[in-house]
């Protein structure tokens, strides 16, 4: 027995030693390798992060002018000194970015921010103090991890290397716009900044164009409303550019009082003293020449009634309803626009022609609707039983229905003038054509932007030069309202053209132009 054990081999210390080694090598080679997937998980996981902000935060701004951050953070030292804050274009102040105001949100990391969403947390130093935090530059907006990833011994603070530093900017204005070409629905009435800095208020339930072009102001920003309408925005920066006071002389100013309403600054009472002031004299004058007088009975002014068409009884413009016209009720309704301006430093215009398209009813407009649409016919209401100027202007205050962001018009005559000021004296392509370009058409009605006429667009805005001429609630003497542009005939086809015809006329050449006012 003894014999026969001796002669067995087993395993000796030393090969037993060599095993446990070689097992725990493969161990620690397994385990790092798990834990190198690990942290490279967390690393995928912060990109994600901070790719979901990004897209989040466009978004976000498009529709509200601003990026979700508002409290100051300036711990990121540390961050700086990993090479990834560029000088060239994070050149302004970090913030926090709140979460909160961001819908549908997940995220694998930033959970220090429910620390100052409950208040856990307040002040510089305690909130400089938080690591699991997300932060973005106000001037590239581009986004920071606080704490960090730690990866094969360099620590990554957000989805790109210090080598992308100067080229990984994030212009949130520019997306992709193949993709679609309209900003989501805005829910409330809010501010757009475009990337020249430039800004217009955005009714609410209106959408931005994200085409280029479209979505700077300088060049005219296209919105559309719930019915596909498509309105320009036209800044104004001084409402006494656009109106003026009704005794008019160069020391009595419009001012906008904290109350928002407009005063005459030498006047106490002012509902029946703001005007809009007129760049003409005359009619068929070309635009240019300021109408500093206003005489409420003669020459071109606004807001009027005619004497000779629409005042006293009304005027019968269809054949179940006498309505009638008063200086009052078009004071107040041009007072209350102007504020709006004031008050907002802007107002939007159709980018297309309205008509009463379709209107064949007896009763003027019935049949039809305006609209602010391309591709739309519109067709003149041509019989005796319609007025045009009248249904077209019932037509247009009522656009707007019950949306309560925004209230819808006639073009006012100012507001026409207002227009053509911001393009010739504005730094876009088009500014030279409002005087110079005749687009004479001679040939008769057509769709509205009809893609043959491309070159009648002055800032986005189509068929300033022809097509239609567009009614306006400016008034000439007691007998004619202003229309305004060129039309498919005629030799007088200058966007700032100026004639007059009396308001019962049906000719097929009249049409009219939409306006909006922030409410």
């Amino acid at each position: 027995m003894k014999k026969y054990l001796k002669g067995q081999k087993g395993i000796n210390l030393i090969t037993l030693s060599i095993t446990v080694i070689i097992m725990l090598i493969l161990v620690n080679i397994i385990l790092y390798h798990v834990q190198s997937n690990l942290k490279i998980e967390k690393l995928k996981d912060m990109q994600a992060d901070i790719g979901t902000l990004r897209d989040k935060i466009s978004d976000y701004f498009i529709q509200y002018g601003k990026i979700p951050a508002s409290i100051p953070f300036t711990n990121i030292e540390h961050i700086r000194n990993a090479g990834v804050i560029s000088e060239a274009v994070d050149t302004g102040d970090f913030y926090v970015i709140d979460l909160s105001a961001i819908d549908n949100l997940t995220l694998y990391y930033g959970q220090d921010y429910e620390k100052i969403k409950n208040e856990e947390v307040s002040g510089a130093e305690e909130i400089n103090s938080l690591m699991d935090l997300y932060i973005i530059n106000e001037t590239s907006h581009n986004i920071f991890y606080i704490q960090g990833i730690t990866l094969d011994e360099e620590i990554f603070y957000t989805d790109y290397t210090k080598d992308d530093i100067d080229t990984i900017a994030v212009d949130l204005i520019e997306v992709d716009r193949t993709k679609q070409s309209w900003t989501p629905t805005y829910d409330k009435t809010a501010i757009y900044r475009d990337t020249n800095g430039d800004t217009a208020v955005i009714p609410k339930n209106f959408q931005v164009s994200r085409k280029p072009g479209e979505d700077v102001i300088h060049t005219g920003l296209v919105v559309r409303g719930p019915d596909g309408s498509e309105f320009v925005w036209v800044p104004v920066e001084d409402i006494n550019t656009m109106s003026q006071c009704e005794t008019a002389g160069g020391d009595c100013k419009l001012i906008l009082k904290e109350e928002k309403h407009l005063e005459c600054a030498t006047h106490s009472e002012t509902a029946d003293k703001i005007v809009g002031k007129l760049y003409a004299t005359d009619l068929g004058e070309n635009f240019g020449t300021v109408n500093m007088t206003y005489d409420a009975n003669h020459g071109l002014r606004e807001p009027a009634i005619l004497t000779g068409n629409d005042s006293g009884t009304g005027i019968e413009y269809d054949k179940n309803n006498t309505i009638g016209l008063t200086q009052e009720e078009l004071k107040k309704e041009y007072k209350e626009m102007a504020e709006s301006v004031a008050k907002y430093g802007g107002f939007y215009i159709g980018r297309y022609e309205t008509s009463l398209t379709s209107a064949t009813d007896t009763e003027a407009g019935t049949g039809g609707t305006v609209q602010s649409k391309a591709g739309v016919i519109p067709t003149s209401a041509n019989n005796e039983a319609n007025r045009m100027w009248y249904g077209l202007y019932d037509k247009s205050k009522h656009y707007s229905g019950n949306e309560v962001s925004v209230q819808s018009s006639m073009i006012w005559g100012s507001q026409y003038d207002a227009m053509l000021n911001w393009i010739k004296n504005g730094n876009g392509p088009d500014k030279d054509k409002i005087t110079t370009m005749d687009w004479g058409r001679n040939e008769s009605v057509t769709i509205t932007g009809n893609s043959s006429y491309e070159d009648d667009r002055i800032n986005q805005i189509r068929d300033l030069g022809g097509n239609l001429l567009e009614w306006s609630l400016e008034a000439s003497n007691n007998s004619e309202r202003i229309y305004r542009g060129g039309s498919y005939y005629g030799d007088k086809s200058s966007p700032s053209y100026r004639g007059g015809a009396t308001p019962n006329d049906t000719s097929a050449m009249y049409g009219s132009r939409l306006t909006l006012y922030i409410k």
